[in-house]
């Protein structure tokens, strides 16, 4: 049997909340579906979740601070992960 699995979310460390909602909400055209004063939760029409997180500007780009934190993937049953692990 042949398994998939796809990329279901990803988890953003960004300098500016307001700039990076409004630049992803206008690239991908995501829908804001929770926001807090230093994150927001945007949904594309896909169904793909992405989590923003506010650092502040003082943050530096290495790991940890800035830029791509995590990358989450899902597969369509247990077997799949199984497999996948």
């Amino acid at each position: 049997m042949r398994y998939s699995a796809k990329v279901a979310s990803s988890v953003l460390f960004v300098s500016e909340l307001d700039r990076s909602v409004t630049f992803y909400r206008d690239l991908f055209g995501c829908v804001v579906t929770l926001r807090s004063d230093d994150a927001a939760l945007l949904l594309t029409p896909e169904g793909f979740q992405l989590y923003i997180i506010e650092r502040g500007k003082r943050v530096q780009r290495h790991p940890g601070g800035l830029g791509h934190h995590l990358l989450m993937w899902a597969t369509e049953s247990a077997q799949g992960l199984e497999y996948f692990e």
